[in-house]
Parts: structure tokens; sequence; C-alpha cells
């Protein structure tokens, strides 16, 4: 016997929280890996077996058919304690001593800058070029001037649960697992302590996509705004922008008219060159020479370009609803790194991809907000109000 419409929905919806949630893990053991090794193999062991058993606590206490009480007002604390200390961290560890150069080459854009000097000319203590895209610095500037990169981590935790909790199927257990999930997170520790922009970046797209689950009922003013707004966080990171693609052929399977949609990508794509406009009209031979298009270009080669776009395509027509959506996002991003790095351990051994600077883990991160989303959101307890899978997210 067949099961109902709710029923096909509840199971999808728990699969799809179970895949997030050991694809979370994942990326939090890659890390754990990489950096207890280095104090020795017996707490690598000891800390990847005991994280795991506290998730899987999580897991269990977070499938609790029925709420846990003041579990927002645990959450808030659990937070608000984390941002504490998190500021303190950052107070005592010193960013030159973590060999992680993201920040240097947010400070060297903006000196170069203040100079008058084209920015992309400009080259880190260990030789990287300058590979983000404008918008990307710009995005990082008001953290540049304050003096820490490391609070745009935490404005990004701190957004990334607002968003939960006010999601429309959140549950009564919903934030108080994502809190936890974040705290017990390797990741992103050391996310905030290495002054990284990555988490900073994906949520902002997360954040995006969930605005755009309106698209259908935008304004005129709303619908030019969102697209300007695509177009600038498009000049952030590529790999990023890729995800556009996948929303637009989910939207177009939901009879979204193509003319809309067309016209919304218009407008993105006028608004992402404009943001390269000040610097080919001050810099225009130097802009041939060197720019974000020609570092990036080795990053990767044409056969993971070809499976990228083929993925990317296919990733397009899975979803049913804007709450699968999410959670296929999430996914093609984790596989799209992942198969960066399955590529590097072929030429450069799995210990080179892992544990040396031949792949940059740290790329698994762009998963991670639509993961955290997951995981916590589309599972469905029985609350007594409104049956599970019945509500509308389409």
């Amino acid at each position: 016997m067949r099961g109902t419409d709710s029923d096909v929905m509840q199971r999808n919806g728990d699969t799809h929280s179970l895949c997030a949630f050991v694809l979370f893990i994942g990326i939090n053991m890659l890390f754990l890996i990489k950096y207890a090794s280095r104090l020795s193999a017996h707490i690598t062991a000891i800390s990847a077996v005991a994280y795991i058993g506290l998730l899987i606590i999580f897991r269990i206490c977070y499938m609790r058919s029925k709420p846990y009480r003041y579990a927002d007002t645990a959450a808030v604390v659990l937070a608000l304690v984390y941002a504490v200390l998190s500021v303190l961290m950052l107070t005592q560890v010193d960013k030159h001593s973590l060999n992680v150069d993201r920040w240097e080459i947010i400070d060297l854009f903006w000196r170069s800058v203040a100079r008058g000097e084209y920015p992309y000319s400009a080259v880190a203590h260990n030789g990287n070029h300058i590979g983000a895209m404008p918008v990307y610095h710009i995005l990082c500037l008001p953290f540049h001037c304050i003096g820490e990169i490391g609070y745009a981590t935490l404005l990004s935790i701190a957004a990334m649960l607002i968003a939960i909790y006010r999601a429309p199927q959140k549950q009564g257990n919903s934030l108080l697992f994502a809190t936890m999930l974040i705290i017990s997170s390797p990741a992103i520790l050391w996310e905030t302590l290495t002054r990284s922009t990555i988490i900073y970046n994906s949520a902002l797209f997360y954040l995006f996509m969930l605005y755009l689950r309106r698209f259908e009922t935008f304004s005129k003013t709303q619908f030019i705004i969102t697209a300007i707004i695509g177009g600038a966080l498009a000049s952030t990171r590529t790999t990023l922008a890729l995800i556009y693609v996948i929303w637009g052929i989910y939207m177009l399977r939901q009879h979204i008219p193509f003319k809309r949609l067309l016209a919304w990508t218009g407008i993105c794509i006028a608004s992402y060159v404009v943001t390269f406009l000040p610097l080919i009209i001050a810099y225009p031979s130097q802009f041939l020479e060197i720019n974000p298009f020609t570092v990036q270009s080795g990053v990767t080669n044409n056969a993971e370009l070809a499976a990228f776009v083929a993925l990317m395509i296919l990733t397009g027509f899975l979803p049913k609803n804007h709450k699968s959506l999410i959670f296929y996002i999430g996914t093609y991003l984790f596989v799209i790194i992942g198969i960066n790095f399955v590529d590097r351990a072929a030429h450069y051994s799995l210990r080179g991809a892992l544990m040396e600077s031949s792949m940059d883990i740290s790329y698994f991160l762009f998963s991670l907000p639509f993961l955290l989303h997951s995981a916590v959101l589309p599972y469905r307890h029985e609350t007594g109000k409104t049956p599970i899978g019945q509500q509308n997210y389409n």
C-alpha cells in the first residue's frame, strides 16, 4: 500500500535531514583529523570517537517527539556564551601563528586601494595572489576597519541561527540542536580563529536563497533589487554563484515564466559586470594581465569543470520544494569540493590533500550553512497542531 503525499514528504525530509547531518559530521571530522593529528594519533582517535558520540546524542535528543521546555532560551544562552568565549579566544590567538592568509589577502587588497595601487597585483607573504572578487572585499571592509576579520564568522553564526529560528518549519528543538552543532564544531572554531571568511561568504548566499523563496510574489522593486544583489553576491566567489543555475532550473520546474527568470538573470549579470568596471576603468592594462579570473583559472581542470556543470544541471531537477532545494544546494557544494579533494588526493596522495597544502579543506565549508539548515529543519515532530508534512513550504 502506497503512503500518502504527507508520508512521502516526511520520509524525504527525514532522509535529507539525516544525510545533511552525516555530511556535517564528515566536514568536521576532516578538520578534527587534520589538526588534532598535530598533537598525537591517540588524541585524534579519542577526539573523533568523542565527537561522533556527542553528535549522535544530540541527534537522538533532537528527534525526541516532545520539545524540551525552554529549548530556545537555552539555545540563546549557549550561543551568547560561545560568542563571548570566541571573542576572548580571538584576543589571545595570534592570527600570524596559524598560517592562513585569508585575512592577509583582505588587508593587502585594502592597503593597495588606500595607496592608489592596483590591488590584484599585490602578493601575500606566501606568494599567493589575491583571487577573491571585488564585492568579497567590500563585504569584508567593515571587519577590516575594526581590525578583526574573525567577527565575520561570529556574525554569520548569529544570522544562521536567526534564520533557523524564523523558519516556518522550525520545531521546538531545532534552534537548540543547531546551536549545539555549531558550538561543538571543530571546523567553525578553526574558521573563526584563523579569521577566514568562507562561512561568512556562504552564509550570505544561504540567506539570499531563503529570501528568494518568495520570488513568485516579488513586486517590481523587489524583483530588481534582488537581481542587483544577486549579481553583487556573484562577485564574491564563482563556486557559490553556480547555485543560481540550480535555483533557476528549479524555478522553471515550478512553472515560473521563463521570461521573468530571464529578465532577473539579465539584471543579475549586468550587476555582476558593473562590480568590475571601476577596476577596468582605473587599471585597464593591469586588469588584462592579472585579475580574479586569471588567478582562479588554475584551481580546477577541464574535467572537473565539466563534472561541476553536469552535476549543477542535474541537481536543478532534483528538488521537490524549497526545503529540498536548500538540501541539494548544500550537497552539490559538498560534492564538487569532494571531487576536487579526490583529484588532489590522486595526484598528491591522501595525506597531501588532507594534511598538507595541496588542497584547502576549508572549501568544504561552502556547504555548511545549507547542510546545517537541512539537518535541523526538514525533520518534523508531531506537535498535536499540524500533521507532519502538511506545512506549505513551496
